[in-house]
């Protein structure tokens, strides 16, 4: 089926019945409910050898017609506990999965690559090997999960996951992303290629926490290693800023539920080999339950009100993009796959422009040149997903099926060839486009100002508008009350659990939208919120790459918090919200030297959110925020405008912490529109006709578009 089969367009292209949308929701109780109870526990979780063939450069060849994955030739056999020692003694543990011979069950002759998982959800949990399915199957696990790949196991790979120390069997104490778990990767590289059956050659797999220690590993192993090629999905690029803190605001409900209901309870079950060594499982669960006192609970603290909430060398190491100049130089290609609305969704883009500009000899965390060549060695599927619905479905096993056969088989796919190395899921079309540069080659960028209404096209606080001329009054403003708290009406409120509600819908077989409309038109949060709006577009143009709102505005308190959302308004009103970004104001300093700036517009500022750099706002004053917009992109058809609505709270989602909370109460803020302090909106835009539209389905919308 095509994604617009599988998720129906929202109203903003066509109608649908009120009636049908409460059948499609009465589904939940019975397909659903039982793997949301799962899932809740674990949200956001969250044959031969290579062949020395080099891929082709941008344009140098033509690709083949077509590639089909083969058919499963093989069963599986399963090997469990497999002890894997560290150089420091340290005792890890692997569950084994290898292709079987089909009459007798035994293990398949041959050598095959290993596709190597290392994952701290141990490795037999649902999430682990039975999370992914297909959309309305009720979320059998049909396709594994986040470490354990049968349908790639089937088709000729050995699938080995280890449980991180720390973590499941695994001896040990657990520390996020520590020096020594970030050692222990090149180790259990050798150990992988070494496997019986193994022909010596490993690609790294997995998604979220198992798609971002790929990073570390692969540039540790250093050059000609086991190593040939990695996938990471739906892994951050700055976890600090991409995910924990994104505009300064703690990402609280995830979190503390990521960490206390979550892992610990994970890390506090006994190893499952107990039956086997009853001493030895007893010493492993001592070291973890002792974590809850030397990591679980004195991170939680310093999140919520210590020295975590700024950045600082304990974000060092989740700072993954430092690792891709490496990465590159070990010559080991890279497929990044990300979400629209993932909790990663900020960095995807960046990871992937990361790796075009190490091949290419740039600054890596800079943005790519307009024209610049690209290897199809790295590239990028963005997707229309939530963290939890990203890697479901049996394109996805296809697709990693293809990239693995690439460059573990030698095999000649379209992977290997062609210049268009950027595939990305279009909001507004609901197709797939081919480009190469990020930021997305052919826009431009383009200002709009906040300017006075009404606009006639929205029930908000002022009904403002966007303008693309500068205001030339010198005085006006929009009055807006802080709010402590943020109703559920916002595609954020998804987001940042990770997509619970599209993974449950997903299951059912229905749109997340028949299930919170407000996913598909949050006019019902503009009510409280300022809204500023275009004249409807004259022709299809397509709003692509990052955005920043600039406000100015007084507060009567000590602190503010702004969230800003960007919408796309269809004729009948509906509100269709494509990205959003958030600042608290005492974090409002802005770094230029990291910062982007296209054409002398800011597009992506850099908010250094340290300590010394932290700024109480005067009450009173003028002051400048400068909000970054999480990238997006979407056609906006002809009738249809922009929106950007401003609210001021995404608790309990994105919380301020510590003392902050009593420096924002009882707020209110004026948002300048003037000549003298003009707030403004700066996008990147394109004619639609400017991107070229894909021959091939990247994977369907799986519940969230």
């Amino acid at each position: 089926m095509s994604p617009t089969t599988r998720c129906p367009r929202p109203s903003i292209y066509s109608s649908a019945g009120g009636a049908g949308a409460r059948s499609e929701a009465s589904m939940l109780s019975t397909n659903v409910l039982p793997r949301l109870r799962v899932i809740a526990v674990a949200i956001g979780l969250a044959v031969m050898p290579a062949t020395a063939v080099e891929p082709t450069h941008a344009g140098s060849s033509s690709p083949p017609e077509a590639w089909n994955p083969e058919p499963a030739r093989y069963g599986i056999v399963k090997e469990t506990n497999v002890p894997v020692t560290m150089s420091d003694g340290t005792v890890l543990r692997a569950d084994v999965y290898r292709p079987s011979d089909l009459q007798t069950g035994e293990p398949a002759g041959g050598l095959f690559p290993v596709l190597l998982a290392m994952t701290p959800y141990t490795k037999s949990s649902t999430t682990t090997t039975a999370y992914a399915s297909d959309y309305g199957a009720g979320g059998d696990g049909r396709y594994g999960g986040d470490g354990y790949y049968p349908y790639l196991v089937q088709r000729g790979y050995i699938n080995a996951i280890v449980e991180v120390r720390g973590t499941g069997s695994s001896a040990g104490a657990y520390d996020l992303f520590s020096d020594r778990e970030e050692a222990d990767g090149p180790e259990v590289v050798a150990w992988a290629a070494a496997l019986p059956g193994s022909n010596g050659d490993v690609g790294l797999i997995g998604a979220s926490y198992v798609g971002e220690n790929q990073y570390p590993t692969a540039a540790m192993v250093g050059p000609n290693s086991p190593v040939k090629v990695m996938a990471p999905v739906i892994g951050a690029y700055d976890a600090y800023r991409d995910v924990f803190y994104p505009g300064g605001l703690y990402v609280e409900a995830f979190f503390n539920a990521y960490f206390l209901g979550v892992r610990y309870p994970i890390d506090a079950l006994p190893p499952s080999y107990v039956a086997d060594d009853p001493i030895g499982a007893v010493e492993t669960l001592l070291e973890h339950i002792a974590s809850i006192g030397t990591f679980y609970a004195p991170t939680i603290a310093r999140l919520e009100a210590g020295d975590l909430r700024y950045d600082g060398p304990f974000w060092d190491n989740t700072r993954f993009y430092k690792f891709i100049p490496k990465i590159v130089a070990n010559g080991i290609p890279a497929l990044v796959i990300g979400g629209h609305f993932d909790l990663h969704q900020r960095g995807q883009p960046r990871q992937y422009a990361a790796f075009q500009n190490a091949w290419a000899g740039r600054p890596a965390d800079g943005p790519m040149a307009p024209n610049q060549k690209t290897t199809p060695r790295y590239q990028l599927i963005m997707g229309p997903w939530y963290h939890l619905v990203a890697f479901q479905g049996l394109r996805y096993q296809e697709i990693l099926l293809e990239w693995y056969d690439t460059w573990l088989k030698g095999r000649d796919t379209p992977f290997r060839h062609g210049k268009n190395t950027l595939h990305v899921f279009d909001l507004g079309t609901r197709t797939w486009v081919d480009t190469t540069a990020y930021p997305y080659a052919g826009t431009q960028a383009t200002t709009y100002y906040l300017d006075g209404g009404p606009s006639e096209s929205a029930h908000s606080l002022n009904d403002g508008r966007l303008s693309l001329g500068a205001p030339t009054a010198p005085t006006g403003s929009d009055g807006i009350d802080y709010s402590p708290a943020d109703p559920l009406c916002t595609r954020a409120a998804e987001q940042w659990t990770a997509g619970i509600v599209a993974l449950g819908a997903f299951d059912a077989g229905v749109p997340a939208s028949a299930v919170n409309p407000c996913l598909a038109d949050d006019r019902p949060i503009q009510a409280r919120g300022l809204t500023y709006t275009t004249e409807p577009f004259t022709a299809p143009t397509t709003l692509a790459g990052p955005i920043t709102a600039t406000l100015y505005a007084t507060s009567t308190a000590a602190n503010t918090e702004f969230l800003a959302t960007v919408e796309n308004v269809a004729p009948d009103g509906t509100s269709y919200p494509l990205t959003s970004g958030q600042l608290l104001g005492s974090l409002r300093a802005v770094d230029s030297a990291r910062s982007w700036l296209i054409n002398g517009r800011l597009v992506v500022p850099f908010h250094p959110n340290t300590q010394a750099t932290e700024m109480p706002v005067p009450p009173g004053s003028v002051e400048r925020y400068d909000i970054e917009i999480f990238p997006t992109f979407a056609t906006i058809a002809p009738g249809h405008r922009l929106r950007l609505t401003i609210t001021t709270s995404g608790n309990p989602f994105l919380a301020p912490v510590g003392l902050e909370p009593a420096a924002l109460l009882g707020g209110h803020y004026e948002v300048q529109r003037n000549s003298v302090y003009a707030s403004q909106l700066n996008v990147l835009l394109a004619p639609a006709t400017g991107f070229l539209e894909s021959p091939r389905d990247y994977g369907e919308c799986n519940a969230a578009c």
